[in-house]
């Protein structure tokens, strides 16, 4: 028997809960492919801006990695809720 502290945890999502995940898992790709961007743009003019290397690669790689961990929990809530 399950306790009924846990029963939310294994309840089908409905299909507007899916879409709007769908919805932020789109967003959180279209946000890690700016984020490609926004590396390359400081990259290129960051110097010019006196931002470094250093600095350029560190903020590339803090958004790209919470980025990251929010994808893995997204999809795995899409996967696992759907079906």
């Amino acid at each position: 028997p399950m306790p009924p502290q846990l029963a939310f945890m294994f309840t089908k999502i409905s299909p507007e809960q899916k879409m709007y995940m769908w919805n932020v898992y789109t967003l959180i790709f279209v946000l890690e492919c700016l984020d490609v961007v926004l590396y390359w743009a400081l990259l290129k003019y960051g110097l010019m801006l006196g931002i470094s290397f250093g600095a350029s690669t560190a903020t590339f790689g803090v958004i790209m990695i919470a980025l990251c961990i929010q994808n893995v929990y997204i999809l795995h809530d899409v996967i696992h809720g759907a079906t």
